[in-house]
């Protein structure tokens, strides 16, 4: 059995960690929204004066949108795999703890199948009643 003091520290870290990736998306979304309103800014600026620099000036803008959202969606699907993988390690762990369990309940019903029978036999030996199951018991 685990200390309590492991499982705390534990659960403690698993906080931690929750902590960073809530404040790393948090992050992430607020990049993605100022490169989404810088791109919407220009497109005002574009609809005001459509020149040549402020389509430029607009189409890059709308290329650092999507570089930031495609990094957006990677991170997501990077921190998505982690938990992933986590849940399946602890998926694992839970399946070798109750297999091990399993294997120790078949030994001690083994040991109590053997002791009862033995118990019987024990028993059918020192019957003053027939010699039949006196011969059983042996």
């Amino acid at each position: 059995m685990r200390n309590s003091g492991t499982d705390m520290r534990e659960t403690g870290e698993k906080k931690d960690k929750n902590k960073l990736k809530l404040i790393g998306l948090t992050v992430l979304a607020v990049v993605l929204l100022v490169s989404v309103v810088a791109a919407f800014w220009n497109w005002v600026d574009l609809q005001k004066k459509p020149l040549e620099g402020t389509k430029r000036q607009f189409d890059a803008s709308l290329d650092f949108v999507k570089t930031i959202a495609t990094i957006a969606g990677g991170v997501v699907l990077f921190l998505n795999f982690r938990v992933a993988k986590e849940s399946v390690e602890v998926a694992q762990k839970k399946l070798e703890q109750e297999t091990e369990k399993a294997k120790n309940d078949a030994k001690l019903a083994e040991a109590r199948l053997t002791m009862e029978r033995f118990s019987k036999a024990v028993d059918m030996m020192g019957s003053d009643k027939s010699i039949h199951l006196r011969l059983g018991g042996i």
